[in-house]
């Protein structure tokens, strides 16, 4: 498995070649934030490996392929509490429209037909149909593991 550190550079690289913007890293302090839906505000093992993840690159968009940060960057829609507050809303707004198998689930990113999550009870980084949310289709053990994945994909759609 790739490392955090050779997994940043093949995004800026993929970001430059293929003409997607690249996000500078977050230098704020950790975020407190209240996710709702059965979550509260994530556990410490979720945070200790996404901030390592925007630390070096705030999240990205490229190919078709988001992974979020915690900023938004000029038009693009990147922040991580903005979708999941999206989620939030709804369960509690519009709860005949929300489906209860996001609670639990930090939404983290997605394709053209799936989402990516971070699971609070498997300690999972998944990627799942958005049709079939309650089923993870591949699951990792880290950020890194699943980042790689989405990374290596990107990579050979590209080649």
């Amino acid at each position: 498995m790739k490392e955090l550190p050779v997994i940043l550079k093949e995004i800026s690289s993929l970001a430059t070649e293929l003409g997607y913007p690249k996000n500078p890293g977050f230098n704020d302090a950790e975020p407190k934030h209240d996710f709702g839906r059965l979550i509260g505000y994530g556990p410490q093992d979720f945070w200790h490996q996404y901030m390592a993840f925007v630390r070096g690159i705030d999240g990205f968009s490229i190919d078709g392929y988001s992974v979020y940060g915690l900023k938004n960057y000029s038009d693009e829609h990147n922040e991580l509490f903005e979708y999941n507050d999206e989620l939030t809303i709804i369960s509690q707004k519009a709860p005949s429209a929300y489906v209860d198998s996001y609670d639990n689930l930090i939404v983290i990113g997605h394709n053209g037909t799936d989402t990516f999550v971070y699971d609070i009870q498997s300690k999972k980084w998944d990627m799942r149909d958005r049709i079939a949310i309650d089923e993870a289709y591949e699951s990792h053990d880290s950020f890194e593991s699943f980042l790689s994945s989405v990374v290596n994909t990107i990579i050979e759609n590209n080649s």
